[in-house]
Formats: structure tokens, sequence, C-alpha cells
């Protein structure tokens, strides 16, 4: 095996991981849920404690201890805290603990929502405050122009606003077994086309300066100047 493929190799176990810890709570949410959603309840011994109705809150609290270690595991072992995810493992622990607390399936409900739009502030309030987020949380993987990652951080907040919208509307008008699936069965793949739309953008901007942006100087028109000559 070549150093070459040795590395990409490893690049590639490491986005693994990463894409594990983004989306590994939710999944187990989604499992969990599943599970004790089919749960008579009384035949697990607990007196009916687990069961269709309690179903979300036993999941709730598998997400919460998910999320947890993550965020432990993203801080030790990957060495990354972005403010994404430090916003993710407060809202989580926070939300979910009061919906245990108060026994709430509203506050369940409506966490998506909440968190999409905390992520949206986050990074539109990044660009006014001139330091963009999306920039600080991705720019160990791609060297791009100041104005492209402008542009990928404002297509992705408006993105979450998106998600925000369709948590809204899933969830008052579907059933409760629908919105949880629909994390993993929609939401995952609608944000995997979405971020697959933005891969040309990338790709055209990839290792160019902003000096080259302002000239319109991508990596196509720089490929054709080597050619020319």
């Amino acid at each position: 095996m070549s150093q070459t493929q040795k590395m990409t190799d490893e690049q590639a176990g490491q986005q693994l991981k990463k894409l594990l810890v983004d989306i590994g709570p939710v999944l187990l949410f989604t499992l969990s849920y599943n599970v004790f959603f089919r749960m008579e309840p009384g035949e697990d011994g607990t007196g009916g404690m687990i069961g269709a109705d309690q179903a979300i809150f036993w999941a709730t609290g598998l997400y919460m201890a998910a999320a947890a270690v993550a965020f432990i595991y993203a801080k030790l072992v990957q060495k990354r805290l972005s403010y994404l995810l430090i916003a993710t493992t407060v809202l989580v622990l926070a939300m979910g603990g009061i919906a245990l607390a108060f026994h709430s399936k509203l506050i369940i409900y409506i966490k998506p929502t909440i968190m999409n739009l905390v992520y949206a502030v986050i990074i539109f309030g990044s660009l006014v405050a001139g330091r963009n987020v999306w920039k600080l949380a991705f720019g160990s993987m791609f060297t791009l122009p100041d104005p492209v990652w402008r542009t990928l951080a404002v297509r992705w907040a408006l993105w979450f606003v998106f998600l925000a919208i369709l948590n809204e509307v899933v969830w008052r008008t579907m059933s409760e077994g629908f919105w949880v699936n629909f994390k993993v069965l929609g939401v995952i793949p609608l944000t995997f086309v979405f971020a697959m739309a933005n891969v040309p953008l990338t790709l055209k901007w990839t290792d160019r300066s902003n000096e080259d942006y302002e000239a319109g100087r991508d990596n196509k028109s720089a490929e054709q100047e080597e050619e020319a000559s």
C-alpha cells in the first residue's frame, strides 16, 4: 500500500468516525424508539413504564446519553469542538432534561426546530461578526477563498431554517412514529443530497486563494491556462 493510499484510508476512517459522532445519537434515538414502541406495557417487568406511549421518553434519555458520549469522544479523541457541536450537545441535554422532568412530548417535538434555528443564528451571527463559523468548523478539511466560505455558510444557514420549518410541518401533521423515523429516513438523506449539491462549488475553488477568486481563476480555468502554456 502506497503512502498516499494509506493517508486516504486514514482520512476516510476519520471522516467515518466524525460522521458517527454527528449522527450516531440520532440513529440511536430512532432505533431505541422503535424497540420501546413495540414493547407491550408490563411485559418488561416495569409495571407499564415502557410501551408505545412512553417510548419517546426512553429514546430521549438514550439520545442524551449518546450525545454526551459523542461530545466527550470528539473532545478527547478527535480533538475537535466546533460551535455547532457545543450548541448541539447543550441543547440536547438541556431540552431533553426539561422534557423528561416535565414529561412533555411537546418539548421533544419542537427541539429540532429550536436546534436548527440556533444553528442558523450562529452561522449568520458569525458572518456579521466577521468570523465565519463554517470556515472555522471545516477549514482544516478544505482551503477555499473567503467569498466561497461565506456562500457555503449562507446556504447551510438557510438549509437549517428549512429543516426547522420542515420539522414543524411533520410533527404537527404526522404521527409520532412517522416523525421519529423521518429523522433518519427523511432528514438525513435530504441533508446528504443538499451536501452533495454543494460539492461542485467546493471542488471548483479548492486550493484557490482570495486573489484567484477576485480574478475569476477557478480550478477549471487554471487547468486550461496550464494546458495552453
